[in-house]
């Protein structure tokens, strides 16, 4: 049956990391069951969400593994009815944390050389709002330097989208010379071809010290 529901998320479209997160959700719930998930009954239901509300299990990890067993008593066992035994938790909204112009400037000085490509990377993410992924697949055809649009290809939930690139935002090249975040983006690489690739491999995880002394990861900018 888990095989079963992998070929279901697979019809369905749904992205690589979606599915692995319903997989371990549903590898969680078994493991919690002793036996075969499908075989679950509203009762073991209540228990699993009560047994996750007693481990301390946070609101977001709940939802999602809710999610994965809605998806799998709907669309591969064909028991609607049993979505409505599963509820989801509010989570406590959070205001985010906002660096000042001066944090930002320092953030993005920390990122590591040689050269402008990690620190461009890091702008264009931070400045535009995409995620890391979305980042690392940026190519120069993406790069529209007369519109000033920084075309985003098939991003969360396969969908395109423009965006503004961070057009104020300067660095020093080891030249002395103060570029935009954009120029960078464009000078120099448009005569290597529309599909050549701006940044880093999506395996490459940039680790900073923020000014105020967290760890700041660029898995997501958003």
């Amino acid at each position: 049956m888990p095989f079963q529901a992998a070929e279901d998320m697979r019809i369905r479209g749904m992205q690589e990391t979606s599915q692995k997160a319903h997989i371990r959700a549903l590898k969680d719930f078994t493991t919690f069951l002793g036996r075969s998930p499908d075989t679950a009954e509203p009762d073991d239901l209540r228990a699993y969400q009560l047994h996750m509300a007693d481990t301390n299990v946070t609101p977001s990890t709940f939802n999602a593994r809710i999610v994965a067993l809605r998806f799998f008593f709907s669309m591969t066992c064909g028991r609607d009815e049993m979505k409505k035994y599963m509820q989801f938790r509010t989570e406590p909204r959070k205001l985010p944390m906002v660096f000042s112009v001066e944090e930002v400037s320092a953030l993005l000085a920390a990122a590591p050389g040689p050269g402008l490509k990690y620190r461009a990377a890091l702008s264009i993410g931070y400045g535009g709002g995409l995620r890391a992924s979305e980042v690392t697949h940026l190519k120069v055809r993406d790069i529209d330097s007369d519109r000033m649009l920084i075309h985003v290809e098939r991003g969360k939930g396969g969908k395109d989208r423009d965006v503004m690139p961070p057009l104020m935002v300067c660095m020093q090249t080891t030249a002395g010379q103060q570029v935009t975040i954009f120029a960078c983006f464009t000078a120099g690489l448009l005569a290597r071809g529309p599909s050549t690739r701006l940044v880093v491999s999506p395996s490459r995880q940039i680790a900073l010290q923020s000014p105020a002394g967290q760890r700041v990861k660029a898995v997501s900018t958003r």
